[in-house]
């Protein structure tokens, strides 16, 4: 057990966040006997508070919480002096110990410094952009490897290391797989429904909604996901766009952290949306992972005009377009025919190829 090897994963989200990369990546590590110390940093807090943390019992994954020891954090040099203080405690614990230190955020550039006589990944799964630049380019020079999951962030970080590696996506299907057989049929419902999947932030067009709707009483339109405040907006705002989608009667708003129920969600959908505001640098090089949820479930998809998502191996399967007219259109085109069978067994073939166990599988693969 001395020598056992085990990896660290910063935290920048919590636990139970919509977007779980970092949580399906600890769980699918958990799952080949690896121990996983799941660094949860924005649960820090004072020491002398003595807060406790809930989090749920998995073999072989551990959660450590850092405390604070100095006080009057609102400064930055005091914060960044606890941050190096509870790094220093932690890295003591789990000196005796191998590790790989597997980082997914920027801010955490520090990481590969403190852990001597370790390996060091940086998990690329999102374009940061110039906001974080300073900080991506310190890890991209600290770390060993770099790995990404899409041809955006290959093309925009290929000159910045020896290496880099492509990896695919990272998708739950083993979670869709095991509940396949329980998900109800979809019903003929009275109106087609236009369904979304995942958090309703400031990530969303509204603009490009609030059109579409407004010209569409025919169809219903249901989102599925929670309401999430985050850094780039705040919550009121979020609120005050959700209340304009809801004075359309068409409108429908629900939540679950129930994986049946949200599959049961999206297989109601008759056209599944990805209506992401491209404006943003950070969504125009993003890759969302309710791709291959909408996919594994054999449904069409609409979105707007992402990168990634115009590559040829989605040709067919994705319609992009930034134009509400336009959706208005295709929307039309496929509930006027049924989506082909052939597209659909497409559609499983690339989830399935883009499940969380084959991303973690080709990275252990090359660091181990």
């Amino acid at each position: 057990m001395k020598n056992k090897k085990v990896i660290v994963i910063p935290f920048t989200l919590p636990w139970d966040w919509s977007a779980d990369f970092q949580r399906q990546t600890c769980l699918e590590l958990a799952r080949k006997n690896i121990q996983v110390f799941a660094y949860m940093s924005d649960d820090s807090y004072f020491f002398i508070k003595n807060k406790k943390r809930h989090y749920p019992k998995i073999k072989n994954v551990s959660f450590y919480v850092p405390r604070y020891y100095v006080p009057l954090r609102r400064f930055k040099i005091i914060e960044e002096l606890n941050k190096y203080l509870s790094l220093i405690i932690f890295t003591c614990k789990i000196f005796s110990k191998k590790k790989i230190v597997w980082i997914f955020d920027p801010q955490f550039h520090y990481f590969p410094k403190f852990f001597k006589n370790s390996k060091s990944l940086y998990d690329c799964v999102d374009f940061f952009g110039i906001e974080h630049e300073s900080d991506e380019n310190k890890l991209i020079n600290n770390t060993d490897m770099l790995f990404v999951n899409s041809h955006t962030l290959l093309s925009f970080h290929k000159n910045k290391i020896k290496n880099i590696f492509l990896v695919p996506q990272g998708f739950n299907s083993s979670e869709f797989n095991k509940n396949i057989k329980l998900i109800k049929k979809s019903k003929n419902n009275k109106k087609p429904i236009i369904g979304y999947a995942g958090g309703i932030n400031y990530r969303i067009d509204y603009k490009l909604l609030i059109k579409l709707i407004s010209r569409n009483p025919q169809w219903n339109f249901s989102f599925w996901g929670p309401i999430q405040e985050c850094q780039k907006e705040k919550l009121k705002d979020i609120l005050r766009q959700i209340k304009k989608l809801k004075q359309f009667s068409n409108v429908q708003f629900s939540s679950t952290k129930n994986k049946l129920k949200l599959m049961n969600a999206i297989n109601s959908f008759d056209v599944c949306i990805i209506p992401y505001d491209i404006k943003q640098s950070f969504n125009l090089n993003s890759y969302p992972m309710k791709v291959f949820e909408y996919f594994y479930l054999g449904k069409p998809v609409i979105s707007t005009k992402i990168s990634e998502l115009k590559l040829e191996k989605f040709k067919d399967l994705i319609f992009t377009s930034n134009n509400s007219k336009s959706w208005e259109k295709k929307i039309k085109n496929i509930l006027d025919s049924p989506w082909p069978a052939k597209l659909k067994n497409k559609q499983r073939t690339l989830a399935i190829e883009n499940s969380w166990e084959n991303k973690v599988n080709k990275i252990l693969e090359i660091i181990i």
